[in-house]
């Protein structure tokens, strides 16, 4: 049992993911950020809903929410919320703050759970689809949530 999880979307790549998981009969969360929400992505928001993926927080612009004051990353992950609600018409449950990082005082006032990974295919590193295959059939286990992104076209 495998968690799929994509970062940094909605993206051009994020399409051609969307049709892999739906032949394969297999969902994914997605870890949007709120910028790249627009009218053009916001149907591939949508597409991920119907086919049983989940749409989940990533901030406004990635911006590392342990270096911000507490108001302002509260802002961001509020914008991001926005853009999401807009376009699929519920809030995401979940939050993945960009670069793993948060200070315990986001944590308590968002309220909400905060996911992380437990195996990166590093695929934003290497952009090259063999070395993240390498990656996690080397490193993979039972239960692993696995970190991708749908913004390189490496990792689909």
């Amino acid at each position: 049992m495998l968690a799929l999880t994509y970062d940094d979307g909605p993206a051009s790549s994020t399409s051609q993911i969307l049709d892999i998981l739906e032949e394969n009969h297999a969902h994914a969360t997605f870890f949007v950020v709120g910028e790249n929400v627009d009218e053009d992505s916001e149907e591939i928001l949508r597409r991920e809903v119907a086919l049983g993926c989940e749409v989940a927080n990533h901030s406004w612009d990635h911006e590392s929410l342990r270096d911000c004051d507490l108001e302002d990353a509260l802002e961001s992950l509020e914008k991001c919320d926005e853009a999401i609600f807009n376009a699929i018409h519920r809030y995401p449950q979940h939050v993945r703050p960009p670069y793993g990082e948060y200070s315990d005082e986001l944590l308590e006032a968002d309220g909400r759970e905060f996911v992380y990974w437990s195996l990166d295919t590093n695929d934003w590193k290497y952009r090259n689809a063999k070395k993240d295959y390498e990656i996690l059939m080397d490193n993979l286990d039972d239960g692993d949530i696995i970190l991708m992104h749908d913004y390189y076209e490496s990792t689909v």
